[in-house]
């Protein structure tokens, strides 16, 4: 086990009283702590209750963690902002690489080091800049990297861990207190590898005990082939054959180079792929219905002569009505998009002004509220935005980074009632 901090010491990290960033956090958990939240989802948790018989029983805000890195990729760090405006922003907090993303449950968040690093760090979200655990994500001896893409939770003592760089996923504890009781299992999905000896997973979701883990089946060339989602039962880490592919159990996939899937809640997942780095169109947006399998085009990113989009690099699910995507021109030169994802229609226009610009991720909240990262561009400074997605509105002002946004989660700060 590893203990880490940054080496420059964060005052209101130290005291929790002095400074704006933990007043105003202090303020919206006392606001929040008489509100009702319905959200269950493991990243964002849920308030407590008062107790009884005058027992004190924690209550929690959420706060948004975010990875960030340099605009020129030679490092990058972390922040903490609080939810409710004015927002404020805690930054450069445990400083390392570039190559990094995050994820979160309940009161922890987890700094995920991707390629060559291969370590993921358990941090809790109150005490954001002490390394609870830092733990590898590959076996002793075992050579390469693992590049690990993504963390899934089952629970606070089981979850998944995606190694994009090699062909087993593994099943971690996250409460474990040693490296050796960290990794308690594997799932092997060497089926799918192409002739670089691997299915690059890359995402997951778990929806009604089923872990679905998007794969996008890179040949050595970099070119992507046909893309499937693996379905794994969570009791028992077994796969499930979903008897729609003659070739393998998964779920083939009719878009290419996938990133990103999400559910509306509501029976179907949503999967938006990049299609290949030419450019050439092959992605889009498909729909997996969780009961059947089934899946479908439901937005088509075009052809070489017809793609008014772009190609699409980031989504984001709001609820069966209302959802967005990053439509992506170019390095640098992206535009947000509002769509409806019952029937795929885009909206005209470009959401917040944002067309032509560096919009690197999307977030949502336990609120539906949608985070929206945009890199540093021209003169511009890297900022977030938090949108309204009732009307598009932004909620605030935009929350200043010192460093791009990569990626941002959501747990929560539990206090004393």
């Amino acid at each position: 086990m590893m203990m880490r901090k940054s080496p420059s010491p964060h005052p209101w990290l130290k005291t929790l009283r002095t400074t704006a960033f933990v007043l105003s956090l202090a303020l919206l958990t006392a606001a929040c702590s008489d509100s009702d939240d319905d959200n269950s989802s493991p990243d964002n948790g849920q308030n407590g209750q008062n107790g009884q018989n005058g027992q004190s029983v924690p209550t929690s805000t959420e706060v948004a963690v975010v990875a960030t890195a340099a605009d020129d990729f030679t490092s990058g760090a972390f922040a903490v902002i609080t939810t409710e405006a004015p927002f404020t922003a805690e930054q450069n907090l445990l400083p390392t690489v570039s190559d990094i993303t995050v994820a979160s449950y309940g009161e922890h968040y987890y700094t995920i080091e991707r390629l060559n690093r291969d370590s993921i760090a358990k941090v809790k979200a109150s005490a954001p800049d002490e390394v609870i655990w830092q733990y590898s994500v590959l076996d002793d001896g075992e050579g390469g990297s693992a590049n690990p893409h993504a963390m899934i939770f089952v629970d606070e003592t089981k979850a998944y861990v995606l190694r994009y760089g090699k062909p087993v996923a593994w099943i971690v504890n996250p409460s474990a207190t040693s490296a050796a009781e960290f990794k308690i299992g594997e799932i092997d999905l060497s089926a799918y590898s192409t002739d670089r000896d691997l299915p690059s997973m890359t995402s997951g979701i778990i929806v009604d005990g089923k872990l679905y883990v998007l794969m996008q089946r890179l040949d050595a060339s970099f070119t992507p082939l046909t893309a499937y989602v693996a379905v794994i039962d969570t009791a028992t880490d077994t796969e499930i054959n979903t008897g729609t592919s003659a070739e393998f159990n998964g779920i083939e996939l009719p878009v290419e180079n996938p990133s990103v899937i999400q559910t509306d809640g509501e029976g179907t997942l949503y999967v938006q792929g990049f299609g290949h780095f030419t450019p050439v169109y092959s992605g889009g947006v498909a729909t997996i219905d969780t009961d059947t399998y089934a899946t479908e085009l439901l937005v088509d990113d075009g052809d070489d002569t017809n793609h008014p989009y772009g190609q699409f690099s980031g989504m984001q699910i709001v609820s069966a009505e209302r959802g967005y995507l990053i439509g992506y021109n170019g390095f640098r030169d992206n535009h947000l998009l509002a769509f409806n994802p019952m029937t795929g229609v885009i909206e005209d226009g470009f959401v917040a002004d944002l067309q032509g610009r560096n919009v690197t991720t999307l977030s949502m909240d336990s609120q539906q509220r949608v985070w929206v990262g945009v890199g540093a561009f021209e003169a511009e400074s890297a900022k977030l935005m938090v949108l309204n997605p009732a009307d598009n509105s932004q909620v605030g002002e935009s929350v200043l980074l010192d460093f791009n946004p990569l990626r941002v989660t959501f747990p929560r700060v539990n206090e004393e009632q």
